[in-house]
């Protein structure tokens, strides 16, 4: 029970980092950071908002949590309306968005460290530290990862066996045929920007519960979703949460035996080895 309570909260966050990701590079048939600096935002603002609840751990989780999702929903909304206009505008620049897309992300990931100043601010009222992923014991983080997100990957995938789920697998597959039956990227782009905010802003909020908020969760969060999103063959996100509960599973393993710097390395070869293979390689003028 000890190990799943270790493996379990990596497994699936690496699952919602990946539905984040296949979700958008299912619309835009590339990769852009939204889900990078919605995770940093929904994270910082959980951490500072919880200030606010210290004496009131349950209140302020469920308060905190919802702010930061809030926050995370927004940026993503409010990211995939102003691509949309961009590539209605210009077919023809994923290499241009790719770099704004980096520069947004660098701009805001220091603009939090600014604001924060040096160090990690932790959640007062957090019972206890751990790290971003495994933890020794079962504790509020390990508990938060299993119940909140287990519940959102499980709503996510109901949603994509519903009509507007369907319709982006089909806008991934075949945009020409999807156009003809009245599939739009306008209509899609905000609900999907609901569902990757709701993913992303869980992966934000459980980092900023399990150890402080640090402007590299955000990237760090994309490159478990990447890796999770390429891992396995089908581009579905039924195979995307598969592929981040055996990614995540296999992280924590190798943190458990050996350490935190040899999964890492682990972790970024395996994803630079998928986006060779599967990633924006094939598809540069739509990547982003």
């Amino acid at each position: 029970m000890n190990l799943l309570s270790v493996i379990a909260p990596g497994a699936i966050v690496f699952a919602l980092a990946g539905i984040a990701v296949r979700i958008q590079y299912s619309l835009f048939r590339g990769f852009d950071f939204a889900v990078a600096f919605a995770v940093v935002l929904s994270a910082e603002s959980f951490t500072s908002a919880s200030g606010l609840f210290a004496g009131k751990p349950a209140v302020g989780v469920v308060a905190c949590s919802g702010l930061g999702i809030l926050v995370a929903i927004l940026v993503v909304v409010g990211w995939n309306s102003a691509i949309h206009r961009l590539f209605s505008a210009h077919s023809k620049i994923g290499m241009a968005l790719l770099v704004f897309s980096l520069g947004v992300s660098t701009a805001i990931s220091g603009f939090v460290g600014l604001v924060r100043g040096p160090g990690l601010r932790q959640p007062i009222w957090s019972p206890n530290q751990t790290q971003i992923l495994p933890s020794s014991i079962i504790g509020l983080p390990a508990i938060y990862a299993i119940v909140c997100g287990g519940a959102v990957v499980i709503l996510v995938l109901l949603w994509a066996s519903r009509r507007t789920g369907l319709a982006l697998d089909l806008w991934a597959q075949n945009q020409d045929f999807a156009r003809e039956i009245g599939i739009e990227r306008s209509t899609l782009a905000p609900v999907t920007g609901v569902v990757t905010g709701l993913a992303s802003g869980v992966v934000g909020c459980y980092f900023a519960l399990a150890g402080g908020s640090t402007p590299e969760g955000g990237l760090s969060a994309f490159l478990y979703g990447a890796g999770a999103a390429l891992l396995l063959p089908a581009p579905t996100l039924n195979a995307t949460v598969l592929g981040g509960l055996i990614l995540g599973t296999i992280y924590v393993i190798v943190q458990l035996i050996f350490n935190q710097s040899i999964a890492d390395l682990i972790l970024f070869a395996i994803v630079a080895y998928l986006l060779l293979r599967r990633g924006t390689s094939r598809t540069v003028q739509g990547a982003r």
